[in-house]
């Protein structure tokens, strides 16, 4: 190999780079060099030597440097005129990122005339199961917003102009279906101009929105955007589990006309919304159900199932949305909700106590007692308690959570 003909191989993933250096290690042998997981300082200085024109010390001892995103900033690999995207991850920064190792000249120095990428994608079988073509062209479009109309990136033949760029997102060959992430566009385009207000709304929109509709069966959406990364957690209410699932599974699921009114949510949303949040993505750190927070989370969740206590479900909703999400209620108010709780379970019990012939005159007695208790803390508290806390977090937070929550024809029957 040829000292102007180095090459860097990026790839997300540690497992992948052992393989391919298992692979390029017999045919190439000492050439190759790995930097996976923890780089020893030996490694360091070798990539030095052998991959930055600025350092002190040159050698040419390898031509070919395995690596991970670890490498990717923050380190010269300017002797390389060649990056190799094995994989390509989501986040386009960090193909940024790795090209902008090689392409920096610094004090002068001009290592490569030109500097050639080449990006691996899964084979059209692989494609129509990860869906790789639809997002890859998705980056393309985020890259080129961020490096400029002169930046190719995926292919040589690209024509980084925005008109250019709008036609690869929004067109394909007649003989191919159409994308799905232009069919989102599509139907985007088509709602704005129908119903352009909801452009200003979408803007102004909260950064945690919890909603409810009409749906074929009792079941939960979570979106979890951070940044440009998009997470979706699923749960069918009549399953144990949630799941992790893309937005094209659940895409039909979240659908509604604006004409349709929204419902409010089940007693059983809390449950489940909390399952998914500190399940597959732990957004939210665990709470020991014997901790005061745990106790006093419980007992609203029971509240929030009881029919009697329908007129305070908006505030009991509030009290919950605060436990699971944003943790500013006192000390003392959750230590005041925790003291209900013999009160709730003096009702429960008679409630499946038998016979019950003199007892619904007790439960309404205590259910009385039940709701005056609640409204003194609303008093303390203010009504508008949560919309207060949610002003404040959204200065803060970056990260938008939409959950959207479907209803069966049976309202109120929930599994």
């Amino acid at each position: 190999m040829e000292k102007n003909n180095k090459v860097v191989i990026f790839t997300e993933y540690v497992d992948t780079a052992e393989y391919l250096k298992e692979i390029l290690e017999k045919e190439f042998g000492e050439k190759v060099l790995s930097a996976i997981g923890n780089i020893s300082k030996s490694t360091y200085e070798k990539i030095l030597k052998n991959f930055d024109a600025q350092y002190v010390e040159q050698e040419d001892d390898h031509y070919i440097l395995i690596t991970t995103d670890k490498l990717s900033e923050g380190i010269n690999l300017n002797r390389a005129c060649v990056v190799i995207n094995y994989d390509i991850p989501w986040n386009p920064v960090r193909v940024i990122q790795r090209v902008g190792r090689i392409n920096r000249i610094g004090k002068g120095k001009k290592v490569c005339d030109d500097i050639t990428i080449i990006n691996f994608f899964p084979t059209e079988k692989g494609a129509n199961i990860v869906k790789s073509r639809e997002i890859a062209q998705m980056k393309m479009f985020m890259i080129h917003h961020v490096l400029g109309e002169d930046a190719k990136i995926f292919s040589p033949d690209e024509e980084p102009k925005p008109s250019e760029l709008y036609r690869k997102l929004n067109t394909y060959p007649e003989e191919e279906e159409e994308s799905f992430f232009s069919r989102v566009k599509k139907e985007y385009e088509e709602i704005l101009k129908k119903h352009p207000w909801i452009k200003k709304e979408l803007e102004e929109m909260p950064h945690r929105i919890k909603v409810a509709k009409r749906g074929e069966k009792n079941e939960l959406m979570v979106f979890i955007r951070r940044g440009k990364e998009l997470f979706v957690g699923y749960k069918d209410y009549s399953q144990s589990m949630p799941l992790e699932v893309s937005l094209e599974e659940v895409y039909e699921k979240i659908k509604s006309s604006p004409e349709e009114k929204g419902r409010e949510l089940s007693p059983q949303f809390w449950e489940h919304y909390n399952q998914i949040l500190r399940g597959p993505f732990t957004i939210l750190s665990p709470i020991s159900d014997n901790s005061l927070e745990g106790k006093a989370r419980n007992i609203v969740e029971t509240l929030l199932k009881m029919e009697e206590l329908k007129e305070e479900r908006e505030f009991l909703n509030a009290l919950m949305e605060d436990m699971v999400e944003y943790q500013t209620l006192s000390e003392y108010a959750l230590s005041e909700i925790v003291s209900w709780e013999r009160l709730v379970e003096k009702i429960m019990k008679l409630k499946t106590e038998k016979p019950k012939s003199k007892k619904p005159k007790e439960i309404e007695k205590l259910i009385g007692k039940l709701k005056s208790k609640v409204r003194e803390l609303k008093e303390e508290l203010g009504e508008d308690f949560l919309q207060k806390t949610k002003a404040r977090v959204r200065e803060e937070s970056k990260e938008v959570i939409i959950a959207v929550e479907n209803q069966n024809e049976n309202w109120g029957n929930f599994n």
